[in-house]
């Protein structure tokens, strides 16, 4: 098993109620294709490539924090068309909207992708983001007409995980395998809620010979010669077979970036000091950061 299984395992066997597991929505065809849309990493941008006595400050585990602190997606979708904030007071979830930003923003805060580049703009465009990152983007200057999209209900569903493994990493000597492991399924749970349902799988097979895979959708061989050759393939199952089987959740992995990156934003445009470069959980800055956000907790910077 790989670390994000095992990770999933171990939230639905010891920290998921069993009336819990339908909270979960398992998502596939065009509401995975559209949420997915949404799903984008950290941001990573240098903004002046040189300063001295430059600080650093890198966040304490960003994405447990906000698996934690943050709600998730659960249930049913429900699809829109339409405006819907004008019949829904603050609507939770994953929504296509045209964006117009603000001319004067030192440092953009929402994210698109061009040509399959992510970037974060200024300017006019559509795309998809969750309620939670449009929301705060409205503070900026942002603003959204929102097209259609798909609303969820909310609930906290990581707080036990997270607190239980935080806790065992904070007790941990560094040097110890209680430290990496708590550290390691802290970190690979919200990916496997992500990942692409239609896998490649590989296998090695006689070249003279028919075999099984033959009516599977081959993506590549390599001849390895003695008459054998590596054949690369994806199963002929539908999507939905494989999001369902292999329990991905595109709404959770989606919610979990947007709100760090909804966390991360209020470090970029502060007047207080110059930001120098940030990524998906660290600034430089020429200034100290306000004592605040500095300690040792989950989500406080050090």
């Amino acid at each position: 098993p790989t670390l994000s299984s095992l990770a999933l395992g171990i939230f639905r066997t010891k920290f998921l109620p069993k009336e819990g597991d339908s909270q979960i929505p398992i998502i596939s065809g065009q509401i995975f294709d559209d949420i997915k849309k949404s799903y984008t990493g950290g941001s990573v941008d240098v903004i002046k490539p040189f300063g001295k006595n430059i600080r650093r400050y890198d966040v304490n585990s960003l994405y447990p924090f906000v698996m934690k602190e943050y709600p998730m997606p659960v249930g049913l979708p429900t699809y829109f068309e339409g405006n819907i904030i004008k019949i829904v007071d603050k609507p939770y979830g994953f929504f296509k909207v045209e964006v117009t930003s603000p001319d004067n923003l030192n440092v953009p805060i929402l994210q698109t992708k061009i040509n399959h580049r992510t970037i974060a703009p200024l300017g006019q465009w559509t795309g998809w983001y969750s309620s939670e990152e449009i929301y705060n983007a409205e503070k900026y200057g942002y603003k959204f007409i929102i097209l259609n999209g798909y609303t969820f209900e909310k609930a906290f569903i990581f707080k036990e995980y997270v607190d239980y493994f935080y806790n065992m990493k904070k007790q941990s000597d560094k040097s110890s395998p209680n430290y990496v492991i708590s550290k390691l399924l802290l970190n690979s749970l919200y990916g496997r809620f992500g990942m692409n349902p239609l896998n490649e799988e590989h296998a090695i097979v006689d070249s003279n010979k028919p075999h099984k895979f033959t009516g599977a959708n081959i993506t590549n061989f390599i001849e390895l010669g003695n008459n054998k050759e590596l054949i690369s393939f994806i199963k002929n199952s539908t999507l939905e077979e494989s999001a369902c089987s292999l329990n991905i959740s595109i709404p959770i992995s989606a919610m979990v970036t947007s709100c760090a990156r909804v966390y991360m934003s209020q470090f970029k445009n502060n007047p207080f000091y110059q930001l120098f470069y940030t990524d998906t959980d660290s600034i430089d800055i020429d200034r100290p950061l306000d004592p605040k956000f500095v300690g040792n907790g989950l989500g406080q910077v050090k």
